[in-house]
């Protein structure tokens, strides 16, 4: 049996332990009356759990009977189900608390049901928790090295998660005929090294990987900046991995809040999203590609800063040549009179550009989150391509 523990994995001696907790809120169809209620009505409720949580399950066919006054009474209900690591577990009760209570508003009853199950227990072979924190599939290695491995990613498992101390080793190799990688590749305070073998044959023609194309890893930007100082084109391997940051115990947490209205919501073909976190988003996915240009070396006067409600543009010039990099939203809602999106991007952007400025902007998860939402390391790799490709070629004749 697992021992208590408030780790979110386990490893035991025959695979690993996911530790979760549950939540289950019980809905009824149809109210006091017995006239069911109105389908949107139902779906927001559904939506607003989709928009706020990584996934969920319904349970329908839900029928719960009590006696009253001598006489049986009955609901016809459906349960929705969401399980969530266990960390951060304030903020699930503050959801869950919250969501019961507009409900019981809403639907207009004495009492939503809403129960918590503390301790439940995904129980995972060793590769199913190797995929579970990200790693890309791994070169066939015993079942006693699969134990060990997995006890020392579980020491670690925070440094992990995050990436820290990722590093390709140059035993790493690349062969463009075949079309396949073979990737070791070490973490910081893990003994073991990880290897892999990536195939590329759906990415390139019959002829295999052009010679002029350097192929990289996604963790070396050393490299990856000397092959675009030298105007060479090249490609990355191993985003996934990389950026990849299992159960988020904190669920979505941005890195500024947007001052609007929770209520306010819209959606995008069939998926409910909040206006609120879109604001966020795209205040994120903005600051993100301003981040690379600081990182790079751009001053804050080198990048100029426009805003539109369907995107946004960082400019920057060089006597009579212009790098412009266009970064989109989403179309769906602009019509939408007096929300003042491109405002609320602006001001959000800004936010978070002071913060980084004043270097408070200290939070390595949320940054790290950010990041991985908004495609950092391919965003990274476009502009060096694009920037140096405009600038420093000139610069060399």
């Amino acid at each position: 049996m697992p021992k208590s523990t408030n780790k979110i994995f386990e490893v035991t001696d025959r695979g690993v332990f996911q530790y979760l907790e549950s939540w289950i809120i019980t809905i009824p169809k149809f109210d006091n009356d017995k006239k069911p209620f109105d389908k949107k009505t139902l779906e927001d409720i559904n939506d607003k759990v989709a928009s706020n949580k990584p996934g969920y399950s319904i349970v329908d066919g839900v029928v719960g009977y009590w006696k009253w006054a001598n006489k049986i009474y009955f609901d016809d209900s459906y349960q929705i189900i969401v399980d969530c690591a266990p960390i951060g577990n304030r903020k699930n009760h503050e959801f869950f608390y919250d969501l019961k209570v507009e409900c019981e508003k809403v639907l207009d009853q004495a009492e939503i049901y809403l129960i918590k199950i503390p301790k439940k227990i995904r129980v995972m072979n060793y590769d199913q928790f190797f995929d579970a924190i990200g790693f890309e599939t791994l070169v066939e290695i015993e079942e006693k090295e699969k134990h060990y491995l997995a006890l020392e990613i579980e020491k670690e498992i925070e440094s992990v998660l995050l990436r820290k101390g990722y590093h390709t080793l140059d035993t790493t190799k690349i062969n463009k005929i075949e079309k396949t990688i073979f990737w070791e590749r070490k973490l910081d305070k893990i003994s073991f090294t990880l290897k892999s073998e990536i195939n590329c044959k759906e990415f390139f023609d019959e002829d295999g990987i052009p010679d002029d194309i350097e192929v990289l890893p996604v963790d070396r930007i050393d490299r990856q900046r000397q092959a675009a100082k030298k105007g060479k084109s090249f490609i990355t391997f191993g985003e996934d991995e990389f950026l990849y940051f299992a159960d988020n115990p904190n669920d979505y947490k941005p890195l500024v809040y947007a001052d609007i209205d929770e209520s306010l919501s819209y959606k995008l073909n069939v998926t409910p999203f909040m206006l609120k976190r879109y604001i966020e988003q795209c205040s994120e996915k903005v600051f993100i590609c301003y981040l690379i240009m600081r990182e790079e070396g751009l001053s804050i006067k080198d990048i100029e800063k426009e805003f539109f409600s369907i995107g946004a543009f960082l400019t920057v010039k060089k006597g009579n040549k212009k790098y412009r990099r266009e970064i989109s939203f989403s179309d769906t809602i602009i019509n939408n009179p007096g929300l003042k999106i491109k405002d609320n991007i602006e001001n959000c952007f800004n936010i978070i550009c002071n913060l980084y400025e004043s270097k408070k902007l200290d939070d390595d998860i949320l940054l790290f989150q950010a990041k991985a939402r908004n495609e950092y390391l391919y965003n990274r790799y476009k502009f060096l391509n694009e920037y140096y490709e405009l600038f420093l070629k000139t610069e060399r004749k």
